[in-house]
This record gives C-alpha cells, sequence and structure tokens, in this order.
C-alpha cells in the first residue's frame, strides 16, 4: 500500500509515536487477510479444550459457551491491542470497548442462529419425531450461553457508549483491523477501503438495544400485574408501545454520535485509499448541492 512506505523518511514520524508504546515491531510477512499459524491453531484447541471440559464436569453449557468463543476470539485480542497501542489512551480505550463488544456479540449470536436452524431443520424434515433428550440439552445449553452472552453484551455496550460520549470517540469497528494487529501496525491499514455501511458498531449497538426491547417487558410483567386495573391498562400500552418506540429513537441519536462514517474519523492518522472514500465525498457533495440552504 503506497500510504506505509516503511522505507521512506517520512515514517519515523508517521509512526515515533506507536514505536514508543510498541518497540517499533512490524511484522511485514503477513500478507492483508493472510491467517497466521497461531490463528489457525484458535479452534482446534478450544475444541479440544471444550471437549475436555465436558469430560470433566458433564456441563454442556460449558463446553458450548468455550466452543463459541472463537467466534469473537479476533475482536477479544484487537481490543487488547487497542488498548496497548493507540497512542492516544483515552480514543484506545474508547475503541478497544466497541471491539470487545463485537467479541461478546459474535459469541452470543452464533449459538441462538445455530438453534434456530436445527429447530427449523427439526420441525421441517422430523416433525412428527421425538425430541432426543440429548439433542434438546444441546439445544437448551445454546440458548443458554446466547442469552448470557446477550446479558453481558448490554453490559460491554453500555460502558463503551459511556465511554464513547465521554470521550467524544467516534468509533469504526471493522474486521480489516485484525490485520493491523497481527502486523503491529500504527496507523491501521485499510486498503479495502471500507464504506460507512460496513462499520458493524451499528449492528452491535442494535443488537443491544433489540435485546433490552424484548427482555425489558418480560420482566415488568411481575410488576404491571400487581397494579389496579386503570394503571395496569396504562403499564401495558406503555410497554407495548413505549418501549419500542424509544429503542427505535435510541438507536437513531446514537448511531451517527458514536459511529465514524470512516475510518479517518476515528483515526485521523489512517489512510485509506482515495477511490475508497471518493463515493463518501461524491454523495456528501451531492446533499451540499440540493441543500437549498
Amino acid at each position: 500500500m503506497a500510504g506505509f512506505d516503511f522505507d521512506s523518511a517520512e515514517t519515523p514520524a508517521r509512526f515515533g509515536v506507536q514505536n514508543e508504546r510498541t518497540a517499533g515491531h512490524f511484522d511485514t510477512s503477513i500478507r492483508f487477510g493472510e491467517k497466521t499459524s497461531a490463528q489457525r491453531l484458535v479452534l482446534p484447541a478450544l475444541l479440544v479444550l471444550a471437549w475436555l471440559l465436558f469430560e470433566v464436569t458433564a456441563n454442556a453449557t460449558l463446553s458450548v459457551l468455550v466452543t463459541c468463543l472463537k467466534f469473537g476470539w479476533e475482536d477479544f485480542r484487537t481490543a487488547n491491542w487497542l488498548r496497548r497501542t493507540d497512542p492516544q489512551p483515552v480514543r484506545g480505550a474508547a475503541c478497544s470497548w466497541f471491539y470487545f463488544a463485537s467479541g461478546v456479540w459474535k459469541t452470543a449470536i452464533v449459538p441462538i442462529l445455530a438453534v434456530m436452524l436445527m429447530s427449523f431443520f427439526w420441525a421441517s424434515f422430523f416433525p412428527m419425531a421425538r425430541p432426543n433428550p440429548q439433542v434438546a440439552e444441546q439445544l437448551l445449553s445454546a440458548v443458554t450461553v446466547g442469552f448470557m452472552a446477550a446479558i453481558v453484551l448490554v453490559l460491554v455496550v453500555s460502558v463503551a457508549v459511556v465511554r464513547s460520549i465521554s470521550t467524544q470517540t467516534r468509533v469504526w469497528v471493522h474486521h480489516d483491523l485484525h490485520h493491523s494487529r497481527r502486523r503491529n501496525v500504527w496507523p491501521p491499514e485499510f486498503p479495502h477501503g471500507p464504506l460507512a455501511h460496513q462499520n458493524r458498531g451499528r449492528s452491535i449497538l442494535a443488537t443491544a438495544i433489540l435485546f433490552c426491547t424484548i427482555t425489558f417487558p418480560v420482566l415488568m410483567f411481575r410488576v404491571v400485574v400487581r397494579l389496579n386495573a386503570p394503571q395496569e391498562m396504562v403499564a401495558v400500552l406503555g410497554l407495548v408501545f413505549g418501549t419500542p418506540i424509544a429503542a427505535t429513537f435510541a438507536y437513531a441519536v446514537l448511531r451517527d454520535r458514536l459511529f465514524a462514517q470512516r475510518p479517518q474519523e476515528c483515526w485521523a492518522e489512517c489512510d485509506v485509499p482515495m477511490a475508497a472514500t471518493s463515493v463518501l465525498d461524491i454523495a456528501n457533495a451531492a446533499d451540499v448541492a440540493h441543500d437549498p440552504s
């Protein structure tokens, strides 16, 4: 990538701050998108660990949790790397919370999707068959892991939102950052030129808000049933209609305040190919041209 010429005279000035925190150890042998040997061993290692845990504890939920951690493993490592590497510690901490939330998000969503697919498959091809107790136990364990991870997701996202707003940091969440972490390169590289719709932070925030929207009325049901008839009706209407409206409003307010439209809005020092940002520039120029003010 032209923006990262390590032999140029500009390199020490651009990477001087990063060298102070990471000693400037750049691994240029790793190609973009290429998996390292350690990365290829993560899934087999976690599967073996999950099997050993099940053999020792006979706890299927714990085994499923360890297996699902693989899907968020890269995000967890990138979160830790950001906290240690970003020359602006406040910004690095704010971004690391969202990458940690991304790992929890993947850990939560994978078992839930797996249960949905297995349930659909079972209902479609074996509608009259009696459920296998062992299969039912595994499905219940997956749902439990997904639900527990979703609760953790809400807590982590809450902390991430507070940190981002309090530090006025607009975050960029994208899987291309994993490669910069593997090479220990700063500022981050984005040779594919991710656009605004590829900022995964929006999906993470939406999932956390959706989970709250579903669970909050259920948790409040016990309180509502103890109210008098007029108050109960008002409370039910408030939960049924007010909760989705409040959730939609919260997402609309937080979305643009928390998340960057492009990587440079999060890390001003990073380079993105001009061809990748031109689409956004054209769209912004068109909006200005059509603005009567």
